[in-house]
């Protein structure tokens, strides 16, 4: 079963909460903002606040707000957590007001092999691989 979640991370030096977001995943999602991989590609606000803790050798604290048991409720949720923090005068990094993404998108089992072979052909060329392994 998936774990629904709102998260926040903290920013250890302040334990001001900086970013707001969802997982379907659990915790995989929150863990994954400090990835290289994920770093790369998180060019807003956040990706400038974590790249900066990181480089400090520093970490951010991840605090679950609120568990749900469906994908609208997270919608719903990661908006209302969003508007509070807000109203209290959180430095949040969040750019949008929250439920946006793809929660709880399902490819189908076609979908799923166009995108494995797409991955596949990409993988053909050395400096896809030279990248992937970076």
């Amino acid at each position: 079963m998936r774990e629904l979640i709102i998260y926040g991370l903290i920013d250890p030096r302040t334990m001001l909460v900086r970013y707001i977001g969802k997982s379907v995943s659990g915790m995989k999602r929150p863990q994954d903002h400090t990835k290289s991989s994920v770093l790369k590609k998180n060019v807003g606000h956040s990706g400038n606040w974590l790249r900066e803790l990181l480089s400090t050798g520093l970490k951010p604290e991840i605090q679950i707000f609120e568990k749900t048991d469906t994908s609208d409720k997270l919608v719903e949720a990661e908006c209302r957590w969003i508007a509070f923090g807000r109203s209290q005068g959180w430095p949040l990094t969040n750019l949008t007001d929250g439920g946006d993404g793809n929660t709880g998108w399902q490819p189908s089992e076609a979908t799923r092999a166009n995108m494995r072979a797409a991955r596949v052909r990409v993988m053909q060329f050395p400096e896809a691989r030279e990248n992937a392994s970076k």
